[in-house]
């Protein structure tokens, strides 16, 4: 069985509060929900190659950089639509989240918005 966790930063244990979800985003929840664990042989993580929030977090502003992410990414809330805000990648998250799940494979997504437009 694959399994594809998401991002450690927003789950309910792990997250920054009170910039997070309201469940449990990890390989955890996937055992919670009754997959047996010894079936998970490959655990996929995907990233994108920026942080981003909607939300009133303090995020770095004023780079022309990271507005452009946020516009070439159609970096914008899946519910709400709100613009997310966007800062640079945080690695110290990223080894974090491996570490939490056990990651065997990283996928790098949204790799076009630092493309220069």
């Amino acid at each position: 069985m694959k399994v594809v966790t998401a991002d450690v930063a927003v789950d309910l244990q792990y997250g920054d509060y009170p910039y997070m979800s309201s469940s449990n985003c990890i390989i955890a929840a996937a055992v919670n929900t009754g997959a047996p664990p010894q079936s998970v042989r490959e655990i996929v993580e995907p990233s994108k190659p920026c942080t981003t929030y909607t939300g009133s977090e303090a995020f770095p502003s004023g780079h022309p950089e990271l507005d452009m992410i946020q516009r070439v990414g159609n970096e914008s809330g899946a519910t709400t639509g709100r613009p997310r805000q966007c800062s640079w990648l945080d690695l110290t998250t990223l080894v974090k989240a491996a570490n939490i799940d056990g990651v065997t494979n990283k996928i790098l997504s949204k790799l076009d918005a630092l493309r220069a437009r």
